[in-house]
């Protein structure tokens, strides 16, 4: 991974990869993490039976970004749920919190550089506004789609959708 001026690159080591190497790779960690602070979390499907091509470790980089940021933004005790589906030539992969939310004006914003909501509920989280950046940029990097569905206080649902 290399940072330029404004453009960042992303170096991609493409191999097979299964639906559920997707989740399991990065979900023991983020699990260990929902258990420290009471929020279980739930595995939800792996329809389809055709792996994709695509990096380890830059999808398992977004699936930690994206699980570490629903446990954070999400009161204790709360639910962190998992979804995969095999939609027609794709994979979609849902991470779905009963959290904060986020308002229209800041989910317009948060896949910018440097970009942070500010939620008075989730108190003091540390962070430079890079995570969501850098997870788009990896998911548009594997020819997909990484999108957003949140209401302020019923919480939100970040998906990514990768090619087959």
């Amino acid at each position: 991974m290399m940072i330029t001026g404004n453009i960042y690159l992303v170096l991609l080591r493409e191999t097979p990869l299964g639906k559920k190497d997707i989740v399991e790779m990065r979900f023991g960690r983020a699990q260990i993490e929902a258990l420290f602070r009471s929020s279980p979390c739930l595995l939800n499907g792996t329809r389809g039976r055709k792996d994709l091509q695509a990096d380890r470790e830059r999808v398992g980089q977004v699936m930690t970004n994206l699980l570490s940021n629903a446990i954070k933004y999400s009161p204790r005790e709360s639910r962190i749920i998992i979804r995969t589906e095999q939609t027609g030539a794709a994979v979609k992969v849902s991470i779905q919190d009963e959290g904060y939310g986020i308002s229209e004006e800041h989910r317009q914003k948060i896949f910018e550089r440097f970009y942070r909501a500010n939620s008075g509920n989730a108190g003091t989280s540390q962070g430079i506004g890079l995570g969501l950046y850098i997870a788009e940029q990896i998911i548009k990097r594997h020819r997909g789609v990484l999108d957003v569905q949140s209401k302020t206080g019923k919480g939100s649902v970040f998906s990514f959708t990768l090619p087959l």
